[in-house]
């Protein structure tokens, strides 16, 4: 599913009620995080969790070493 930003992408897999997976790619590692927060609101209930794992890396690297993508992983239980 792509929306928002341009190439933000949201793949969000909700493994139980307790825990949720969430893979996005976008401009900005401060966005993607602010997005993988909105997802897990959604997806486990405002303000009940935290997030277990968090990494965003560059994704895309043009060749004067500018990153022009991200791809954030989140994990997330319910607490």
């Amino acid at each position: 599913m792509v929306y928002g930003e341009p190439y933000m992408v949201i793949e969000a897999t909700k493994t139980s009620d307790l825990e949720a997976s969430i893979e996005l790619r976008g401009f900005s590692p401060a966005r993607l995080r602010w997005k993988a927060a909105t997802e897990c609101d959604r997806a486990l209930g405002k303000g009940s969790w935290h997030f277990t794992r968090a990494e965003v890396v560059p994704c895309m690297v043009s060749t004067g070493g500018h990153v022009r993508l991200y791809a954030g992983r989140f994990s997330a239980t319910r607490g």
